[in-house]
């Protein structure tokens, strides 16, 4: 198509308008009219007889220099009239532009910022723009867009699409089982802090009566009947044995209904996952075979699939009912371990520390590990 406008240019002894917008060095030209820029237009868009990605490219240029020319509000009149586009189509000319464009005019005809797009139709152009930017060019080449239909080019990035959908839906279920998983642990903990309440009051009312029971009492005052202050404490032991029992039982019963339906969740995430990893394979099996028929041209986009779908099945790995249940036990030991830290510094003295030092050491030559 370059050399359809320069040879028009050459036919007619003047430079085309499509060349002499600005100079190859960005030399500072005259002002420019509106009638300039939109003779310049015409001139792309009658020479594009199969519009091409570099004169969509030029064409989105000038209209972006002609909006800056027309007086406010007159845009969508001056469009239909003088150039007989709708405000889609200009609209689009000037994205292609401002997604492709090369910083500079070249002096040989209208030029994209990447060799390989620019070798790109129009609406194939137009489709791309679905692709990330920094993405777009890799993924051009990967599936040789130049050279595949339209149609076949909108099924790719819609296979691309599907694909890094699944991906992404099946890493948040996993966050979301191990948030779950977070919660629940902490919730087991909050717990335990208040088994130790209960157990610490239980303990200090012993104590009290103990100290009770050893006090010595003055002449003056009648003795305590030993037998009914026995009694009492029978009674205060058994009474908060009683509620400890209780709340045993009801954190018992919530530990049972927590892991039934964490075991269900769990259940529902293998078998999403499981599903996305076969539709993974068929989808790499299907790539494979196209591989195998078209030989090199597909090459790259079957490599992309194989490390997608590798990258999905070792997530799937991570998320077995084995490893999320070493995990849950990894961090109740964490949490043991802080609460032991914070008891050893409690010790009384450097012996029963160093006694209880020695303790610890033997408890972890003893755990083999499976060995």
């Amino acid at each position: 198509m370059n050399e359809e406008i320069l040879t028009a240019a050459a036919g007619t002894g003047e430079t085309s308008p499509a060349l002499r917008a600005t100079s190859p060095e960005g030399e500072a030209k005259p002002a420019r009219t509106l009638e300039q820029v939109t003779e310049e237009i015409r001139y792309l868009d009658n020479q594009a007889k199969r519009l091409v990605l570099g004169h969509a490219i030029e064409i989105g240029r000038r209209l972006e220099e002609a909006k800056a020319l027309v007086p406010y509000g007159e845009w969508g009149n001056y469009i239909e009239k003088e150039l007989s586009y709708s405000q889609s189509t200009a609209n689009n000319f000037m994205r292609i532009f401002d997604e492709y464009g090369a910083a500079q005019q070249s002096l040989f005809g209208p030029v994209a910022d990447s060799q390989t797009l620019g070798n790109l139709s129009y609406t194939k152009a137009l489709k791309l723009l679905a692709v990330p930017r920094e993405e777009r060019e890799e993924f051009a080449e990967a599936v040789d867009a130049e050279h595949i239909s339209t149609r076949e080019l909108e099924a790719a990035i819609r296979e691309r699409d599907e694909a890094r959908k699944a991906l992404g839906e099946a890493r948040e279920e996993l966050a979301e089982t191990s948030e779950m998983l977070d919660k629940t642990l902490d919730e087991k903990n909050a717990r335990g802090v208040i088994i130790r309440e209960h157990e610490e009051s239980l303990a200090a009312m012993e104590k009290e009566l103990a100290e009770l029971k050893s006090r010595p009492v003055e002449v003056a005052v009648q003795e305590p009947d030993p037998e009914e202050i026995e009694k009492r404490a029978q009674e205060i032991a058994a009474g908060e044995a009683e509620k400890f029992a209780a709340h045993e039982k009801q954190l018992k019963a919530d530990a049972a209904a927590e892991k039934t339906a964490l075991e269900e969740k769990l259940k529902k995430a293998q078998e999403k996952a499981k599903a996305e990893r076969e539709k993974l394979e068929a989808q790499l099996k299907e790539a494979e075979g196209k591989l195998a028929a078209a030989g090199e041209a597909d090459k790259a986009e079957a490599e992309k699939l194989r490390a997608e779908a590798e990258a999905l099945r070792k997530q799937l790995a991570m998320s077995s009912r084995e490893i999320v249940i070493f995990k849950l036990r990894f961090s109740a030991w964490q949490e043991a371990h802080k609460l032991m830290a914070e008891a050893f510094a409690a010790l009384p003295d450097e012996e029963t520390k160093e006694k209880m030092r020695a303790a610890i050491r033997a408890q972890v030559k003893a755990w083999r590990w499976g060995e």
